[in-house]
């Protein structure tokens, strides 16, 4: 926890919000917390661990919010003889009867020779939204802390990172619907893993499980003497999900990289917005461009940037800004940490905390993968839809950074309506600017056609990516994309943006290694 504590203060980005005077009255800050215990075999040797790190968690989750309520479920594996699910204690703000579920909760061993190391946790999630019975509030906040040591069934299959299961789960799930579903109905997925020695699920994996449910959540090891307050501050930030988001994975040295701050009220009530900051990895210095809600410049103190503002938040509101710095000459990877501070109604102070986000500062990239996605209402033959990618390799040790290592990969699939699509094959590539923004032109030929005349196979021309440094006031990047084909190909002459004057969006991304 100390080395955590010391990376998360290395370097974050702060926003500071306080409640509106006029928002109090019938706002409401309730918490209702379901506790989901892994009572299956593998879990004999830590169930005593987990109800202790459940009794320390009801204890500060009470000093936080004394009116907060608790449900206490349990799940195993597949057929489990002892059952495969179980409320234990529907939702109750009874201390006594939290305490007596907990003391419930029995680890189960399944005898059945199609026992794997998976657990129903689909199942877990599946009836966390589904299920009635629970009594959730409707203007809760809802918070969902399951503790396991094992991973969930096809996580793997989903490419959920740092899931191993290619398993399908035998009650007909799917992780990564589960997730959509908790999102939807605004539950957030807090993990804690208990180590036991067997079947010890990748911390990683439970981290992606949470990113993909309601914002706030994230994922914690058991053990830790102080995983009460740790879990109480992963509450807090719940209310607070601010992220921040880099416009590259990677960075050159002595280049620019943008950054994305931006934070939605998940809450039922009203806040103010009175400040964004930032605070920059060493040696990185801002540059003068703020856009997206503002365009003022920030207050700048050593590393850290303030930009004061003076903005209402209802339920569901969103914010951001893009901010451009100057990369240092050194290299290395280069953390960044997002911090929201909240006021509730109540005037609890409550501040919230990104995982970190990590950018790699290189002279050279090996690889680069520009995806877009982008749809146009304005052209030659009418509405457009363009999807795909390309990706670049590059040549190691090379004198210049993007020197060729071979020819681009890739393909861009393009619908007109009416049965005329379009499919590009990426021939060669030039990196006009990397950075704060990027530019990149792509030669391309045609490898199909349909409905388009006279669009011959190996039709060539250019498409021009643009993945932009501004933000435009609606929150969106103002990327843009071009296509030209040669003369007397009517489909060649689109271009996608996000400019209110082209009825479209656009969206580019920049990724590499």
């Amino acid at each position: 926890m100390k080395s955590l504590a010391l990376a998360l203060a290395a370097c974050f980005v702060g926003v500071a919000l306080v409640s509106t005077p006029d928002a109090r009255a019938g706002s409401s800050n309730q918490i209702d917390v379901e506790l989901v215990f892994d009572t299956s075999g593998s879990m004999e040797s830590a169930i005593e661990q987990a109800k202790r790190d459940g009794r320390m968690i009801v204890a500060e989750v009470k000093r936080f919010v004394p009116d907060a309520r608790f449900a206490v479920v349990s799940f195993r594996d597949y057929q489990n003889p002892a059952g495969e699910y179980e409320t234990v204690q529907a939702f109750t703000d009874d201390g006594a009867k939290v305490e007596a579920a907990l003391e419930k909760l029995q680890s189960r061993k399944n005898p059945l020779p199609t026992n794997v190391e998976v657990e129903l946790h689909n199942l877990a999630l599946h009836r966390s939204y589904s299920d009635a019975t629970l009594g959730w509030r409707a203007n809760s906040r809802k918070l969902v802390i399951l503790v396991s040591d094992a991973e969930p069934y096809g996580g793997g299959t989903e490419r959920l990172e740092g899931c191993q299961d290619v398993r399908p789960d035998p009650k007909g799930f799917e992780t990564h619907a589960e997730l959509d579903a908790m999102r939807a109905a605004k539950r957030t997925l807090i993990l804690i893993r208990q180590r036991t020695g067997s079947t010890d699920a990748p911390l990683r994996c439970y981290a992606s499980l949470a990113a993909r449910a309601y914002p706030g959540g994230s994922a914690r090891d058991s053990g830790s003497a102080d995983l009460g307050r740790v879990v109480v501050d992963l509450v807090r930030r719940a209310y607070a999900p601010v992220s921040i988001r880099p416009d590259l994975t990677i960075a050159r040295p002595g280049g620019s990289l943008g950054y994305t701050l931006s934070l939605r009220n998940p809450n039922a009530f009203a806040v103010r917005l009175a400040t964004l900051s930032a605070t920059l990895p060493a040696g990185f210095r801002y540059r003068a461009s703020t856009t997206g809600i503002t365009k003022a410049r920030p207050v700048v103190s050593g590393r850290t940037l303030t930009w004061r503002l003076d903005r209402a938040l209802r339920p569901g509101d969103a914010v951001a800004l893009h901010f451009v710095a100057r990369v240092p000459r050194g290299r290395g990877p280069k953390m960044a940490v997002g911090v929201a501070r909240i006021e509730l109604p109540s005037g609890e102070p409550i501040a919230g905390t990104t995982r970190s986000i990590v950018v790699r500062v290189t002279p050279r990239p090996r690889l680069l993968t520009l995806a877009l996605q982008s749809f146009a209402r304005r052209g030659p033959l009418g509405s457009a839809r363009v999807r795909g990618r390309a990706t670049i390799p590059f040549a190691p040790g090379a004198r210049r950074p993007f020197e060729p290592a071979g020819l681009p990969t890739g393909s861009f699939a393009i619908a007109y309506g009416r049965g005329r699509s379009l499919t590009l094959r990426v021939r060669t590539q030039r990196i006009v600017k990397f950075g704060a923004p990027t530019l990149v032109a792509l030669g391309v030929e045609v490898e199909r056609s349909r409905g388009l005349g006279r669009c011959a196979r190996g039709t060539r021309g250019t498409v021009v990516l643009y993945r932009s440094a501004r933000l435009l006031g609606s929150g969106r990047d103002s990327d843009s994309a071009s296509l030209r084909l040669a003369a007397g190909c009517r489909a060649g002459g689109y271009r996608w943006s996000n400019s209110p004057a082209t009825g479209g969006w656009a969206h580019v991304s920049v990724s590499g290694r």
